[in-house]
């Protein structure tokens, strides 16, 4: 089989440090990730399982193998395994039950040699892109009972060969999905993808943190951050299961959210704080999809409402963190917003 394949080889993961190159393909929101290292884990083919040979520092250096230490488990994937990793390097990706914590999930195993023969070149990231959409996004819908939501949860993307086993005549790529947050960190899962909902949501008292004003990826709420959910709210118990407009459900959620935050936060007078709440809401396509839960969530916004500002501590009526009320360049307009 295939391999997961950064340039770190094995697999082309996410790093907001690294922008040198594009890597890991996501479908559904028409994005590529970035390059963690320059890592390259070149692999001998083998017909039937492409198995890690030796790690080298960059391409087409023949003595970088004393730099990095050899790859030692073999790897190797079926379509509804389950694949994860602990080295930021991903030299010990496997394949795990889904029911253990995981990274990825492999949704169908395809083969592009009809389009790269033994004498192609390797796909650049564009023909790469094009290789998911058209081959990997149906098979993720159809591996998923209710279809693939595509603002939700899980993201198409794939693994491809390296360039060892590319030029050694490897063509077969894994398709998967995984969890991504919003600043592109894997998220770990513990069951299968096919049996989870895909409602775009985080568990009551995560933090999301701070990047140029933007959602990022969850941090502990005494770091700065931009929001912490306070609430997971089922759109179906109001409206069962005819999609609701978007402003029936701001409507309903403005009424909702604010009740869930005053529970949360037993009364905090968050207008004094300038801090305000946000929910998100769903569309129809989501609907469709079998998406139901949204958050409600506190967050503060820049003064000039150019984006969002840190807050630091948790507002939780609980909370050893407790809110920092210093200013911190918010706003006291207390207008709900609707948030990605």
């Amino acid at each position: 089989m295939g391999e997961m394949w950064p340039e770190t080889d094995r697999l082309r993961m996410h790093s907001r440090q690294t922008y040198a190159r594009l890597l890991l393909v996501g479908a559904v929101i028409g994005a590529m990730l970035a390059l963690t290292s320059t890592f390259v884990f070149s692999a001998p083919f083998e017909p039937e399982a492409s198995a890690p040979g030796s790690a080298q520092q960059g391409q087409g250096d023949e003595d970088t193998d004393e730099e990095s230490p050899p790859l030692e488990t073999a790897f190797s994937a079926s379509q509804g395994d389950c694949v994860t990793w602990s080295e930021g390097d991903v030299r010990d990706m496997r394949t795990v039950p889904c029911d253990e914590e995981h990274l990825f999930e492999v949704t169908a195993v395809i083969d592009v040699s009809t389009d790269y023969p033994s004498d192609a070149p390797p796909p650049d990231m564009d023909q790469w892109q094009e290789i998911v959409d058209e081959r990997c996004t149906e098979p993720a819908d159809a591996y998923l009972d209710s279809g693939l939501d595509p603002h939700g949860r899980f993201k198409v993307s794939a693994i491809f060969p390296n360039d060892t086993d590319w030029e050694a005549g490897q063509r077969l790529v894994h398709c998967g999905l995984w969890w991504l947050a919003p600043g592109g960190e894997p998220q770990p899962m513990t069951a299968s993808v096919a049996g989870l909902d895909q409602s775009n949501v985080w568990d009551v008292g995560t933090c999301l943190g701070l990047e140029d004003n933007t959602v990022g990826d969850p941090v502990d709420c005494a770091e700065p951050h931009s929001y912490e959910m306070i609430a997971v709210v089922d759109l179906a118990e109001e409206f069962g299961e005819d999609y609701p407009s978007e402003s029936d459900q701001m409507s309903w959620l403005d009424t909702e959210c604010a009740e869930h935050a005053d529970s949360y936060t037993d009364g905090m007078d968050l207008a004094d704080n300038d801090l305000i709440v946000a929910w998100d809401t769903r569309e129809e396509a989501s609907w469709e999809a079998g998406s139901r839960l949204v958050n409600c969530k506190v967050g503060r916004v820049l003064e000039d409402e150019s984006g969002l500002a840190p807050v630091t501590g948790s507002v939780a009526a609980d909370a050893e963190d407790g809110q920092d009320t210093e200013d911190s360049g918010g706003t006291d307009d207390s207008d709900d917003t609707d948030s990605e």
